[in-house]
């Protein structure tokens, strides 16, 4: 049972990581939605996306919200732009966003991908 989940875990982080890695190939006017610099900064903010995106269904449980995509996107919004922003605070120079509004855009695009990643590895558990 265990070795599901790590499995899960594994194409969950991967899967985040190819979304980050193309989110920086976004570009609007010239510029980047995001900036990152180095393999290491990519990994390292995939598993933590991947990590925390997993306990998203948890937490709502546990925090008894409904269960409906709303309630979940609210959720993943919430947690996605924390986890950006200290991203951000951690990677410093590594990790950063060409302005607000193209944060706010890879935010939605992270949300978005991240709900359709988690509604497919559960399809795919089933």
């Amino acid at each position: 049972m265990g070795n599901t989940n790590l499995k899960a875990f594994i194409v969950q982080s991967a899967l985040h990581a190819a979304v980050i890695v193309l989110l920086s190939f976004v570009s609007i006017d010239g510029s980047s939605l995001i900036f990152i610099t180095g393999l290491f900064t990519v990994v390292v903010s995939a598993a933590v996306i991947g990590m925390v995106n997993s306990l998203i269904n948890p937490l709502q449980t546990l925090l008894k919200l409904p269960d409906s995509i709303a309630a979940k996107a609210c959720v993943t919004v919430v947690i996605n732009a924390i986890i950006m922003l200290l991203m951000r605070g951690a990677f410093g120079y590594k990790f950063y966003f060409g302005g607000f509004f193209r944060f706010l855009l890879a935010l939605i695009l992270m949300t978005v991908t991240s709900l359709l990643i988690s509604s497919l590895l559960k399809v795919r558990d089933r």
